[in-house]
């Protein structure tokens, strides 16, 4: 761009007038890419606000979801506490009945041999 610092008049050349209208045309030029300005910012800001708004979205999902696997994790240690509960309550009747049982062959064994001698 020529801006009128770096205007050379020369008035052997006789283009002084020639530049002139190139610096007139480069202003208005220049001016018209000023005044996209407005726009781009405009653009900018909307893109800035999305993103934003996006981002905030997202910290919310993932706030939903980090609290309902905290409460499906909760849900799933209260379920494998009463299931071994329930587990042990079974392996201790397993174990009585299966000494129980033992100890009725034992006495019955021992009934059916006194009774066969």
């Amino acid at each position: 761009m020529v801006s009128f610092v770096d205007l050379q008049l020369d008035h052997e050349e006789g283009d002084i007038l020639d530049e002139l209208i190139m610096v007139v045309s480069q202003s208005r030029n220049f001016n018209s890419e000023i005044s996209k300005l407005p726009d781009v910012s405009k653009e900018c800001h909307e893109l800035f606000v999305k993103q934003i708004a996006d981002t905030v979205f997202l910290e919310t999902r993932l706030k939903d979801i980090r609290m309902m696997l905290d409460t499906e994790v909760k849900k799933f240690d209260e379920n494998s506490y009463l299931l071994h509960k329930t587990l042990d309550v079974v392996a201790d009747s397993t174990t009585r009945l299966i000494e129980y049982i033992t100890a009725f062959n034992k006495d019955y064994s021992n009934d059916l041999h006194v009774k066969t001698k």
